[in-house]
């Protein structure tokens, strides 16, 4: 049955956009159905709900740095994905290479927009600058000398006679070893200012107590660090000197002072026991690791998201050069939980075709809540974007068992291989074929693919003559180096697995009633009545197109 299919045209703000286009105007949503009056009815609802969504819809604003907005469009476009698939948002950047800082954040309600705008502030802070001021022109050989050997984006201002470069923190790092090896960090530099953009709940963190950290650098290294306001999420540190080397060793000594954060969840129930009697516990834990730690209920969660993950509650943070104690402190704090099903939360990644998701879904959406439930676990499905994998997170001794629960479910197949006869080519034309698949299908909801394309076989003997055993027939073939088999699939899934033998018998009855041999694998690798495993195999998106509409090959 041929798919009917039409295009609606709807302002990008007011639609999810899973991409992050740049100043796209509208966007396009693909309508498809099997008949026109489907496809008219889906586009007429949408166009009812547009005007409905429009006045829900809150949004924001905020600055970001234009160097980093296109190092992020380029370098992290799945991580900005990620974000507004999580909080259901879009964001607006504005047009890729412009000076313009402004960005505007859409979603359903306030919460969802200040946690886009929080993660997306928090990608920025791996993002450092640094701006070398030298005396002289430079050559344009220099600036792609350091772009190509660091990685970062570098620019040089003739006007100002200023280097700009922008990356990772292990890039800027590379680029500033480079420049050490040149004269202009030398002789013909005039000042260096690095720059670090931070969350503003780090500030006291980095500074310490009274200043105390920052001024013990600045004390040590003869370099300016000053902190300034950028926007409502983020600050800016910048370690500024006339002397290069001092500048440097002021950005070695404050990157140590950075924090290290790593976050992960566990169930409010268990908060009270890890945090102990007036916060004894968890005290004498992060003093031994020298890690602070910070747990978030319920309701904070509900309006504050969760830190790295949506659903992480729990966020461990201590300086650079203690970095080695987050995961020791991670595993002390799962040392209180005592039953298994509530600890050591991981996630896994778990192949499930994009062609089988949406019937895995919609037929088994019930049980996968269910063991989900029993394993403490949740499924993170995909939006439609060709991506093969779900996401599972749950507790380390039980995700193994929700893997091969959504395993299970995947829609597979078995070959039965069929010597190709003047007999069975008139089967195949005969409507007793398309009776076949019919009664199999109802009785059995296994369902019966015909073959494509003859295969040939070769063996291994020059003088060999191939035998095909039916159950009832044997027959010897053409010589081994022309003998053609014709492929039926029998295709199922967890539903229909243990009926995978009685359509086998089926199909068995009918090709021994008009005397064709078939092979007998499924009958000698069988286990309680079910195929071995290195018979199956999974289903190509060809053959799961004929299970979805079944009717369209009949």
């Amino acid at each position: 049955m041929e798919e009917t299919g039409s295009n609606i045209y709807l302002p990008s703000p007011w639609s999810k956009i899973t991409q992050p286009s740049v100043a796209e105007s509208e966007s396009i949503i693909h309508v498809t159905g099997n008949t026109i009056e489907e496809v008219q009815k889906a586009t007429s609802l949408l166009k009812k709900m547009l005007p409905q969504k429009i006045k829900l819809m809150c949004n924001s604003q905020s600055v970001l740095n234009p160097r980093k907005r296109d190092w992020l469009l380029l370098y992290k476009k799945q991580d900005l994905t990620k974000i507004m698939r999580d909080n259901g948002s879009y964001i607006s950047f504005s047009t890729f290479g412009s000076e313009k800082s402004q960005i505007q954040v859409y979603a359903e309600n306030n919460i969802n927009v200040e946690r886009t705008l929080r993660s997306l502030n928090y990608l920025t802070s791996h993002i450092f600058q640094a701006m070398i001021y030298v005396n002289t022109v430079q050559s344009a050989d220099l600036v792609a000398r350091l772009s190509q050997d660091s990685g970062a984006e570098v620019i040089y201002r003739t006007d100002v006679n200023q280097f700009e470069i922008t990356g990772s923190k292990e890039q800027i790092q590379s680029a500033v070893q480079i420049i050490r090896g040149l004269p202009i960090s030398q002789e013909q530099h005039k000042s260096v200012i690095f720059s670090i953009e931070l969350a503003l709940d780090q500030r006291e963190f980095i500074s310490g107590k009274k200043n105390g950290k920052i001024n013990k650098i600045m004390k040590s290294c003869d370099a300016e660090i000053q902190f300034e306001a950028f926007n409502d999420f983020n600050f800016i540190i910048t370690i500024e000197s006339e002397d290069f080397f001092k500048a440097k060793d002021g950005l070695d000594s404050l990157q140590n002072e950075l924090p290290a954060e790593i976050s992960f969840f566990v169930p409010e129930i268990c908060h009270r026991r890890i945090i102990g009697v007036a916060g004894k516990n968890i005290q004498r834990v992060m003093k031994q690791y020298g890690v602070y730690v910070k747990f978030s209920s319920n309701d904070e969660l509900a309006t504050f998201g969760g830190y790295f993950e949506n659903e992480h509650n729990v966020v461990a943070r201590t300086p650079e050069k203690n970095i080695h104690s987050l995961q020791k402190l991670k595993a002390a704090v799962m040392e209180f939980i005592t039953f298994q099903k509530d600890r050591d939360y991981v996630s896994r990644s778990e192949y499930v075709p994009t062609y089988a998701q949406r019937n895995i879904f919609y037929l088994n959406g019930k049980y996968l809540r269910d063991k989900g439930r029993l394993y403490n676990s949740k499924i993170i499905w995909p939006e439609r974007n060709g991506t093969d994998h779900v996401l599972i997170i749950g507790p380390q001794s039980h995700i193994e068992e929700m893997q091969s629960r959504v395993q299970s479910l995947l829609p597979q197949f078995i070959d039965i291989q069929v010597p190709a006869s003047v007999v069975l080519e008139t089967i195949l034309e005969s409507p007793q074929i398309e009776d076949l698949q019919d009664k199999i299908y109802t009785k059995t909801a296994v369902f019966l693919i015909l073959p494509e394309t003859l295969v040939t076989t070769h063996s291994t003997t020059e003088d060999a003559v191939l035998k095909i055993q039916g159950r009832n027939t044997s027959i010897s073939l053409f010589a081994a180096n022309d003998c053609r088999v014709l492929t039926f699939k029998l295709c199922f899934d967890t539903n229909s697995k243990n009926a995978l033998s009685k359509a086998r018998h089926m199909f068995d009855a009918f090709m021994d009633s008009r005397s064709v041999p078939v092979d007998d694998t499924l009958h000698n690798n069988t286990f309680n009545g079910s195929p071995s495993p290195e018979d199956i195999r999974h289903i190509s998106p060809s053959v799961m197109h004929h299970i979805d509409h079944p009717e369209s090959c009949m």
